[in-house]
């Protein structure tokens, strides 16, 4: 399963239809296919999506359209191409070819279900074991050339043939999956070839987007070109190649399989393989028929699936030679196996692809006369008796029952009675001991499961079934309500799939989790009041921090503009040719100036005159302090007062002397300070208003 999710494939959980997306399987340049639940049988299937590169993208996460307006009607041609198809493909009923439960359109694209099948591609199988033998690879080719007949009788063709769509079960069942009809299609009006097709598989004529040179034969090339693969343990030459090969007069990089010889191959069967590999499609055989013929597998039956089993005919002898019952007996084995890697039991067909024997009373013979068929028969008691141990050994017990009964016991020799009682032992031990598998998925994930009674522990996820018939199945998990189901085993090996288990809350423990939920939400709302209580708080504190430092930052700003004014007046005041000294203090200002410059401590303390032109001799002395009223950043008008000793002569030569304050008024206007007032307040005696 592909573990990264792609940019373009559906999320998990999303929901189509009944179907829920539960994974991604692969993506191709055509397709992508998910692994799903049918919600409504709780059965996983497989869920194929039309997506073509180049031609389609997703626009919202689930919403699928042409990637330009002029790609529309293409898209619209790759849907009805697709849906075509998979409508085809859910008429045949075959085990080799894979089942379409069901078709839809849905977010603008459509959508093709299947089963969801436990096993690998052909291409994974060979990567792990290699090369085939003879008798492991005619039991894979004969049910797919049976279903690939079928596909070609009604009038399709697979068109994209290759390991990695031929699909192995795990029961060995082979499977032909992904039709490349449509894709081809498509692809011959929109894509480039080369997305089309697998080099190595597909046969020359499949490289034109013209379709009309492809038919039956293109199909068995590709067929071809898959067990040529399975014996050489080599991907074929691309026809491309083998084509300019030709054209420049150089060998066939193809090695025919005659001229490598692989040990335990009839050549006749690598003469079949090679002929369906030429580059010609007149000199390939132009039907499966045809195909079978040319590999000596013409006289193999073929089979039909069926709902009823029905009795094996023996393996004809070859015309060219006597045989053995041994060979007949290897020849049965050997189909029997094919019949339970197949999947199931089968009917056969004769040479010419007519209906099974039994199914039809009468056949015409060569020269048009009615020929009587016969049932098959053995040909006597120990051959029959040694295809009933076979059958019994492959784990077929019901056709070994059919078998049993089939059997003349009267007429059978006491040694062969004797061996038929110990066969009927046999068939009832093995069927009590039958192994078997059954498997789930669950949730919660942490179950207990008992069988018949008895507590199991699963095996790679599985757990093991002894025996055919039914067996009960409990599976329980604490504070869960107990799961029962019934499963019956058929076959030896037979693996069981029940899909996903989701065992329900038993009441106590719904209580106990619904008064937790309840309890927890609580919790949480009480949880973030306290916390939005914390952030009120937290947001005033900051709030009225921030507003006293504004508050200070404005009265400093206040006690800055005023200290800058008094500063500027008073340094253009002693600039006049006027001595003056002033003292401000009260920590916000302390100017001291003597004409234009910062006087010291003692200039300040001394005496000083005041250059006046009415009184020249005045002389005056600070007090050595000065007081302001009301400064805050609230206020636009400050008083200042400016203390300071006076004494002086006047004409007649008398000194006067005393204390006196002076008034300054300032207001802020329009931003700047300004003097509005200045009063004078020398207090002058008696004898100082007489000598003015």
């Amino acid at each position: 399963m592909v573990t990264e999710q792609n940019a373009l494939c559906l999320e998990v959980g999303v929901q189509l239809e009944e179907y829920r997306i539960d994974g991604v399987l692969g993506k191709g340049g055509f397709a992508i296919t998910y692994s799903g639940e049918d919600q409504r049988l709780q059965k996983r299937v497989a869920i194929k999506e039309l997506l073509p590169d180049g031609i389609a993208t997703r626009v919202d996460g689930n919403t699928v359209m042409a990637q330009t307006e002029s790609l529309r009607d293409d898209y619209e041609w790759a849907i009805d191409s697709f849906i075509k198809e998979a409508r085809t493909i859910a008429g045949f009923e075959h085990p080799n070819i894979v089942r379409v439960l069901r078709f839809f359109r849905q977010n603008g694209t459509a959508y093709m279900v299947m089963p969801f099948i436990e096993g690998e591609d052909l291409r994974h199988v060979m990567r792990k074991r290699g090369s085939y033998a003879y008798q492991d690879l005619v039991p894979i080719l004969l049910p797919l050339l049976d279903g690939l007949r079928v596909v070609h009788l009604a009038g399709v063709l697979h068109r994209d043939i290759k390991p990695e769509n031929i699909y192995i079960t795990q029961h060995g069942t082979p499977i032909l999956i992904d039709f490349g009809a449509a894709r081809q299609q498509v692809g011959g009006k929109s894509l480039d070839v080369t997305s089309i097709i697998t080099p190595g598989y597909a046969p020359i004529e499949q490289y034109s987007t013209d379709a009309k040179y492809q038919g039956a034969w293109s199909d068995i090339y590709s067929m071809a070109a898959c067990v040529y693969h399975m014996i050489t343990g080599k991907k074929p030459a691309p026809a491309s190649e083998r084509n300019d090969a030709f054209r420049n007069q150089q060998p066939d990089p193809l090695v025919p399989l005659c001229q490598l010889q692989p040990a335990g191959f009839p050549p006749a069967f690598l003469s079949g393989i090679d002929q369906a590999l030429q580059m010609g499609e007149a000199q390939r055989p132009q039907s499966v028929d045809a195909w079978l013929s040319m590999l000596a597998l013409s006289d193999s039956p073929s089979h039909i699936h069926t709902s009823r089993p029905t009795a094996i005919p023996p393996m004809p002898q070859p015309a060219s030679s006597g045989g053995s019952k041994k060979l007949v007996f290897l020849a049965v084995a050997m189909l029997l196996l094919a019949m339970t890697v197949a999947g199931g039991t089968f009917w056969y067909l004769n040479r010419d692809g007519g209906l099974a024997q039994g199914e039809k009373e009468a056949d015409k013979g060569s020269k048009g006369e009615t020929v009587k068929k016969e049932q098959p028969v053995f040909d006597d008691g120990q051959d029959q008796l040694t295809d009933l141990e076979v059958a019994i050994k492959l784990g077929e017990y019901d056709q070994a029952e059919k078998m049993i009964r089939g059997l003349d016991r009267k007429n059978l020799p006491h040694q062969q009675r004797l061996k038929l009682a110990d066969l009927r032992e046999l068939r009832e031990r093995e069927m009590r001991s039958c192994p078997a598998m059954v498997m789930f998925q669950s949730t919660p994930s942490s179950v207990t499961v008992y069988v018949d009674g008895e507590k199991l522990s699963p095996k790679g996820g599985r757990y093991a079934l002894k025996g055919v018939g039914r067996h009960s199945l409990r599976i329980t998990s604490p504070g869960r309500e107990s799961e029962e189901r019934v499963v019956t085993v058929k076959s030896k090996g037979q693996v069981i799939d029940l899909g996903v288990i989701r065992l329900s809350e038993d009441d106590a423990t719904r209580q106990a989790r619904i008064n937790k939920d309840k309890a927890d939400a609580d919790q949480m709302r009480r949880d973030q009041e306290a916390r939005d209580r914390q952030i009120a708080r937290q947001r005033e504190a900051d709030a009225k921090k921030q507003a006293e430092l504004e508050e200070n930052n404005r009265e400093a700003n206040l006690k800055k503009e005023l200290v800058s004014f008094v500063n500027d007046y008073y340094r253009r005041l002693s600039s006049n040719d006027v001595n003056v000294v002033v003292g401000l203090y009260d920590n916000y200002v302390n100017f001291e100036y003597i004409k234009g410059r910062k006087a010291s401590k003692r200039e300040v303390m001394q005496s000083f005159s005041a250059n006046m032109k009415r009184w020249p001799n005045r002389s005056y002395k600070s007090h050595g302090k000065t007081s302001y009223e009301s400064l805050n950043p609230s206020n636009t008008r400050v008083k200042l007062y400016f203390g300071y000793d006076y004494s002086y002569s006047n004409y007649s030569g008398k000194r006067a002397k005393g204390k006196a304050y002076d008034t300054v008024t300032i207001e802020k206007k329009s931003g700047d300070w300004k003097i509005t007032s200045w009063e004078q307040g020398v207090k002058r005696t008696r004898n100082d208003l007489k000598g003015l």
